[in-house]
């Protein structure tokens, strides 16, 4: 047999090759990880400019639609809680782990350390148990939160709207372009998953003024309108229900005024049906009130009405705490009784004009006579 003989070309060729090999896979890796870190590099430029364009941009909203608000605004708040929930519990963990007290001196140290140790998150929610406000780079309110009560601002198309929430119940006022109250809504939000709209109230003001001209209160199907003179008075109120797209008035209320904004009249009239669901009429019921004014110092004389028929009337003297008051009980009977320093003195029972009995008082308002006839 013959015996294998050493090749010095061939095998300092084949060194050559592999070395050419490997050379050639360290190059492609390179290329391929510096091609990988500019792709990341340009994507995470994209993103930063991306980010920094939407800060600048004031977020675009359709006018109020309340049959498509689903509640989704309240997720900003939930979020919050739940960020301030985690941030609490790793600080319960972090304080757990001594087992000793600080002295005074001790403490102040380890709560500067602590202080620094801390996350932006944990220093975020830290900051906040403390009743601290929190603003953005525009110096605005940016989010408030003290125990279980919370403030956080928003802006739909430009304006102002400010959530307010006390545990399950979240109230989100709007103001217009003047940062007049136009628009408060009452939630009761008791998860993310559960949420009704309780109450919405609509305000409207006097032109180029703060005085207030109408308030509408809507709760369900139940409508309140409330409008207001130019001096801040209620003038008339108005409440109904809405059914199949109908006003089924409920009450109506008017006030009267003199010169000197003092009530004149205080008119109500209700109406009653025969349901529960205000579909069969049954009947109205008017009560009036009619103040007259004499002096400034005794309370004004008023007649108290219902249905048209006078039912009491009160009769002020010009001395403080001397007054008559008079209760009608049909068409001949009442009763007229006498006061002096507040006090009860006399009681005059009247069948029309005739006088059919009468009964004194003492101080103490206890009766002391009797005289019938």
């Amino acid at each position: 047999m013959k015996k294998n003989q050493f090749k010095p070309a061939a095998f300092l060729f084949g060194k050559k090759k592999s070395v050419l090999l490997f050379a050639a896979i360290l190059a492609a890796v390179f290329v391929i990880f510096s091609s990988c870190k500019k792709s990341a590099f340009a994507k995470s430029k994209e993103q930063a400019f991306l980010e920094s364009d939407a800060e600048n941009q004031i977020a675009e909203f359709n006018l109020y639609n309340p049959a498509l608000d689903d509640a989704t605004w309240v997720e900003q708040l939930l979020s919050n809680l739940e960020e301030e929930r985690i941030a609490l519990e790793l600080s319960q963990m972090e304080e757990s782990r001594f087992d000793y007290q600080l002295t005074e001196n001790q403490n102040d140290l380890e709560n500067t350390e602590a202080e620094a140790d801390l996350t932006e998150v944990e220093k975020f929610f830290s900051e906040i148990k403390n009743g601290q406000v929190f603003s953005g780079k525009k110096g605005e309110l940016d989010f408030f939160e003290f125990e279980n009560e919370i403030f956080l601002p928003q802006k739909i198309d430009g304006k102002l709207v400010l959530v307010h929430s006390l545990g399950k119940d979240v109230f989100r006022y709007f103001y217009d372009e003047q940062f007049r109250l136009s628009k408060q809504e009452s939630w009761n939000i008791p998860s993310a998953l559960a949420s009704e709209l309780e109450k919405t109230e609509l305000f409207e003001y006097y032109s180029d003024s703060n005085i207030l001209q109408k308030k509408i209160t809507k709760s369900k199907n139940l409508v309140e309108e409330i409008s207001y003179n130019e001096n801040g008075f209620a003038t008339d109120i108005l409440r109904f229900v809405i059914l199949d797209q109908k006003n089924q008035i409920l009450s109506k209320r008017h006030f009267v005024y003199n010169d000197e904004n003092k009530l004149l009249s205080d008119e109500l009239t209700e109406n009653f049906f025969k349901d529960s669901e205000y579909l069969e009429f049954d009947y109205s019921f008017v009560k009036k009130y009619v103040y007259s004014y004499t002096n400034s110092d005794v309370p004004s004389d008023f007649k108290y009405y219902e249905n048209g028929i006078v039912k009491m009337w009160n009769k002020y003297s010009s001395v403080k705490g001397t007054y008559t008051s008079q209760i009608y009980f049909d068409e001949k009977l009442s009763v007229k009784t006498y006061y002096e320093n507040d006090l009860r003195k006399k009681d005059v029972f009247y069948n029309g004009k005739k006088i059919l009995r009468e009964k004194l008082y003492e101080n103490d308002n206890q009766e002391i006579h009797r005289d019938v006839q």
